[in-house]
């Protein structure tokens, strides 16, 4: 939450009670009751804020602040036999705030004979709410049916999803995989589906009017999640071997009926051909000092820029995998276009829906961080150099010892773990070979999009306790730093001098696949080096 203020609100103000959820009777903006420390005269923010509205969360920090509360870790059975309590029923909560006496929680007790006090709202907001988007179509029943239209193909195990021209849901937002992902489980998903809608649903049916507003104490039904497993941060009684839910930060084990392919069209997503990247219709994102978020309506013609605050952690029991779609395509001008324009004034931004005559530049929340296991599902990308792999045992008697695909990480003001051409994760395969009693690795990055022409990397290192994972790591990112090249001064370091060595990958035909021969080739050539190191 560096470098975002919210406008109206003190240094270090902390949420210290979540309340009713509240509109005019006329109006369609909802807005949530709080309670900060120290007081403040502002005593709500607009429903839009919810993916960072945990209690104990600490707004306009002056300094770095420690997560509030005692960590757990807990599985579950399934959903099913929970209760449901108000706050004010909690044994080991004491003074609390009138605003959040009547609020509701589920009470249930953990395999590992934890009983634990969740809040419904804190349960929604972990899975769900993680934009301003999905934070405000919640409440309203049916939002979802009419911005996207779902066309299931059982047979070849895909899902197409036509994101609606009216769709007011972020374009900038559908480059990130993991948001996709998790808007692909609430559409696909059944239970998932179901558990979303019934916020609106409670809401039609539970909230109150009164003096020209709406009231509502949230309230919902959750998916069943069998076995899921849970990590929250909360207030902890030992003698009750009890806590009281804050925030939760992961759901891991998450079973979900999902197919093995989900695509996202649009007509304004367009492909670049050369330069820029995966583009979302115009919007951008744009770096400044400071950030300061206001409730007034954004603008539809001056771009998002997109904010990811402490996220929730998300792992999935079966993996799937994600892409956009687009049959435009943009001659790009090249250069560095997916970095972000720097800035050294503070830039006010709206969290809250565009419109025609809205004045400030959008903003959007990205909470989400999916922690599947889904590398192996991008291994195709890597079917010609399988193949040479193959040919060197074949023919070369060499031996593969391990193999393994990695997704290349998210770095700030970089694209470039992305591919241009469907958003999709850009993966690194990392091999490890015998030739005749001597160890090499082989490192082949995905470029399929044509993003740049990257060797194989060939490395013999002096002792194999040097290949960790933290260097793995320390490779991986000084490779996205520079723009798809390899880092050889990292490669001199732990090689030596001579150590490693660019194999020059073979020409691919017009449709890009790669001849026979030609993987005979490459083979022959990656041999000869080895040879040379031994």
């Amino acid at each position: 939450m560096q470098g975002i203020r919210f406008e109206h609100l003190a240094d270090d103000t902390q949420v210290r009670a979540i309340g009713s959820l509240f509109r005019r009777t006329t109006g369609s903006q909802w807005g949530i009751n709080l309670g900060f420390y120290p007081f403040q005269p502002k005593k709500s923010l607009t429903v839009s804020h919810a993916p960072v509205l945990a209690r104990r969360r600490v707004f306009n920090p002056t300094n770095p602040y420690k997560q509030a509360g005692y960590r757990q870790v807990f599985s579950i059975t399934d959903t099913s036999c929970w209760k449901v309590e108000p706050l004010s029923d909690c044994p080991i909560l004491e003074n609390l705030q009138p605003i959040e006496q009547e609020q509701l929680c589920f009470v249930f007790q953990a395999e590992n004979g934890l009983t634990v006090y969740l809040p419904h709202f804190e349960l929604a907001r972990a899975l769900f709410l993680h934009d301003g988007y999905l934070s405000r179509t919640a409440l309203e029943p049916d939002s979802l049916k009419a911005e996207f239209d779902i066309n299931i193909n059982s047979a070849a195990n895909t899902t197409l999803i036509n994101v609606m021209p009216s769709s007011t849901y972020p374009l900038i937002s559908f480059n990130d995989p993991e948001v996709r992902s998790i808007l692909s489980w609430i559409l696909i998903d059944q239970e998932a589906r179901a558990s979303y809608e019934s916020i609106g649903q409670y809401q039609k049916l539970t909230a109150t009017e009164s003096r020209g507003y709406r009231h509502w104490n949230f309230q919902f039904t959750p998916p069943t999640l069998p076995f899921a497993e849970f990590e929250v941060r909360g207030q902890f009684d030992g003698t009750t071997r009890s806590i009281f839910v804050y925030e939760v930060t992961a759901i891991r084990n998450i079973q979900a009926e999902m197919p093995e392919l989900i695509e996202f069209y649009h007509p304004k997503f367009e492909i670049s051909v050369s330069g820029s990247g995966l583009r979302g219709g115009g919007a951008g994102t744009e770096a400044a000092s400071d950030f300061i978020l206001e409730e007034e309506d954004a603008s539809t013609d001056k771009g998002v820029s997109i904010f990811h605050p402490p996220p929730v952690e998300f792992s999935f029991s079966q993996a799937f995998k994600t892409a956009k779609l687009a049959d435009r395509k943009r001659v790009g001008a090249g250069g560095r276009k997916d970095e972000e324009s720097e800035s050294t004034d503070p830039l006010h931004v709206s969290i809250e829906e565009a419109t025609t005559t809205g004045s400030l530049r959008g903003m959007e929340w990205d909470s989400v961080r999916d922690t599947t296991d889904d590398a192996n599902l991008y291994s195709n990308k890597f079917d010609a150099f399988w193949q040479m792999l193959d040919v060197l045992k074949k023919d070369y008697a060499c031996a593969v010892l391990s193999q393994d695909i990695r997704k290349l990480p998210e770095l700030p003001r970089c694209k470039k773990h992305l591919l241009k051409t469907n958003g999709s994760p850009r993966c690194m395969a990392i091999v490890v070979i015998r030739s005749e009693d001597q160890v090499f690795h082989l490192l082949e990055v995905d470029t399929s999009d044509e993003a740049k022409a990257l060797s194989t990397l060939l490395l013999k290192l002096p002792s194999l306790a040097g290949w960790d994972d933290q260097l793995i790591v320390e490779i991986e990112r000084k490779l996205l730093r520079q723009s798809l090249r390899w880092p050889t001064n990292i490669f001199r370091r732990v090689c030596g001098k001579g150590g490693y060595q660019g194999i020059p990958h073979p020409k691919t035909s017009s449709n890009r696949v790669v001849e026979s021969i030609a993987i005979t080739q490459w083979a022959t050539r990656l041999h000869r080096s080895l040879v040379e190191k031994m």
